[in-house]
């Protein structure tokens, strides 16, 4: 049997149900402390965190961009789409038709790398710390591996504006972004958090009528389990040989 193992966190609830991105509260108690790093709700978190930016004037910083407020996309559709606003949505929710002339930030989590240290991912056992400091007998096999991975923010403008809304979208994000990150890492509980690229200017091959800038975030936690044994491990082998006649 294992156990999940993740630092700083009090008595987790019971976790999110649902399919897709979770929207971590960041207000209140991370989910994070009930659900571990799944890709899902990394890329829920930074989705949440930037319809928070883009939803009120107020908190976006250039001029050029208040105009821009996400807007939830409605249940019913029969209506047609939302033709305003920015759209802040998972890459694998990808369609150009729903860009018409908005401009758009679209989130994708990127190749995970795993970083492993000592032998056996790190074994520890014996003794431990308890909660008031006193020492304890731990009970079980503790393992740690380090994990490393990254979203890129797919910043998408439009042509015939200012002919930098790119570049101001996609600064308005890594700025967001990286001056939070302290917080954001925290929160997250995330041992690395920051900005590692923000990518030139391209137009959309797909989609010629919008250029598109990349802003990369790297992170990085610490994967900890705990395996205890709810039987004796396997001691012997016995094999016999059985001779049949033909």
């Amino acid at each position: 049997m294992a156990d999940a193992v993740i630092a700083e966190c009090p008595q987790a609830p019971t976790p999110p149900s649902g399919s897709g991105p979770t929207l971590v509260d960041l207000q209140e108690f991370s989910s994070i402390c009930s659900t571990g790093h799944t890709p899902n709700i990394l890329t829920g978190a930074f989705l949440r965190i930037l319809q928070n930016h883009f939803s009120t004037a107020d908190y976006i910083e250039d001029p050029a961009l208040r105009d821009n407020i996400a807007k939830i996309q409605p249940n019913d559709t029969t209506q047609g789409l939302l033709d305003n606003g920015i759209l802040i949505a998972p890459v694998y929710k990808w369609d150009p038709a729903q860009l018409n002339q908005r401009i758009a930030i679209y989130l994708k989590r990127n190749q995970l790398q795993i970083q492993r240290y000592g032998i056996n991912d790190g074994l520890t056992s014996g003794l431990g710390h308890a909660e008031d400091g006193s020492l304890e007998t731990l009970r079980g096999e503790y393992h740690t591996v380090a994990v490393l991975g990254s979203h890129t923010l797919f910043c998408i403008g439009r042509i015939g504006r200012t002919g930098a809304e790119t570049e101001v979208l996609a600064y308005e994000v890594f700025r967001e972004i990286q001056q939070f990150s302290p917080a954001i890492r925290k929160d997250l509980k995330l041992t690395r958090l920051g900005i590692t690229e923000v990518s030139d200017v391209s137009k959309i091959e797909e989609y010629d009528q919008h250029f598109v800038a990349a802003v990369v975030v790297g992170w990085a936690y610490f994967e900890k389990w705990r395996i205890v044994p709810d039987a004796p491990w396997l001691k012997t082998l016995s094999i016999d040989l059985v001779v049949k006649d033909s």
